[in-house]
């Protein structure tokens, strides 16, 4: 025997115009841009600031200004100075690994206003 159905009850959906004001404020709030929610980009590149230039380090060697966290040995061999066309930057090869470094640089923040 099948269950009597009961007629649907509106009082607990919105109706058709509140349903249709939610769906449009919505979809103007999605619809704004992302500058205007998101935080402040970094600065692009020509306005940063160069942290380092890998010009004082020899090629094929770690950069002793960096610090690693982890494994120096490993890191020594995954991170290397290199040079292409005249410019010099860190290259990195690892295989299946994951090892972090970086330099310290101190930042104000007013920098990024």
């Amino acid at each position: 025997m099948r269950p009597e159905r009961l007629p649907c009850s509106t009082s607990a959906r919105p109706s058709s115009g509140i349903r249709d004001r939610l769906v449009l404020v919505l979809f103007v709030l999605l619809s704004l841009p992302s500058s205007l929610c998101a935080a402040p980009a970094l600065p692009i590149i020509g306005q940063g600031t160069l942290l380092d230039s890998f010009e004082q380090y020899p090629l094929l060697t770690f950069p002793s200004q960096w610090r690693v966290r982890g494994d120096e040995a490993t890191a020594h061999l995954i991170y290397q100075v290199a040079e292409e066309n005249g410019d010099r930057f860190l290259h990195a090869r690892a295989d299946h690994q994951a090892l972090q470094i970086g330099i310290a640089h101190p930042v104000s923040p007013r920098a990024f206003r």
